[in-house]
């Protein structure tokens, strides 16, 4: 997924809701996560995703999660 540097974490959450056919969703109820083998973290919804891709290292990823049950 190409994204702008200005895309911001609730953007790119609606973008993944509209391209998996689930655009009735509401995206609040969802959150990035990066994922560590150690522990995961969630990604406040103002940060750019861009700059926080950029900065991940081998074994890291990004992955969206429902967050009612967290």
């Amino acid at each position: 997924m190409l994204l702008s540097p200005r895309t911001n974490v609730q953007e790119s959450i609606q973008i993944i809701l509209a391209l998996n056919r689930k655009s009735n969703e509401d995206p609040r109820k969802y959150g990035l996560f990066l994922n560590t083998p150690e522990a995961d973290a969630q990604i406040p919804n103002d940060v750019s995703l861009v700059s926080i891709a950029r900065l991940c290292k081998d074994g890291q990823k990004i992955v969206i999660r429902h967050t009612d049950f967290l």
